[in-house]
């Protein structure tokens, strides 16, 4: 197999005049390869030439579809893992494949969601604190959550609330 390394020093060698019989003799490769190194100035990435598909995880898939589809609506540290998602298929399912192919299709499949930062520009020795938050209200049709923003502004050489 040739690395990166491997391939930059066949290009160098052969740049400062070994002939591509000599380079095939030193790294042991066929002339075809050192050809196929030398046509390309930089190397090229690997990509796999048919998308994975998994057999035995086919009819599956929508089973898995519904658990991360619930999963969204659950907070963060009850949501199933691909390991769980992997072990109830076993159990309940009847699955006869390997974790790997379970774990791969719940990655690509799992909605990600960020976290967003604003940047804040405050005056120099001042500083406001932000807390984002959700409380229950209640109202005439029923306890809600709502989302809060909760600022505050700080005196930086004191620590305390300014007034």
């Amino acid at each position: 197999m040739l690395t990166l390394e491997k391939e930059t020093r066949i290009r160098k060698i052969h740049q400062e005049g070994m002939n591509i019989r000599g380079l095939a003799k030193l790294y042991h490769h066929s002339r075809q390869k050192i050809r196929e190194v030398l046509e390309c100035p930089e190397p090229r990435p690997y990509s796999r030439s048919e998308p994975y598909a998994d057999p035995k995880l086919g009819p599956f898939q929508t089973w898995i579809d519904e658990i991360l589809k619930t999963d969204e609506k659950q907070p963060p540290k009850q949501r199933h893992t691909a390991a769980r998602i992997y072990r109830r298929l076993k159990a309940e399912q009847g699955y006869q494949g390997g974790y790997a192919q379970v774990q791969r299709y719940v990655a690509a499949h799992r909605t990600h969601q960020r976290e967003m930062f604003i940047p804040l520009d405050h005056a120099s020795g001042r500083r406001m604190e932000f807390d984002f938050g959700e409380i229950e209200v209640d109202f005439p049709e029923g306890r809600h959550k709502v989302s809060v923003l909760i600022a505050m502004q700080k005196d930086r050489l004191r620590g305390g609330s300014l007034q």
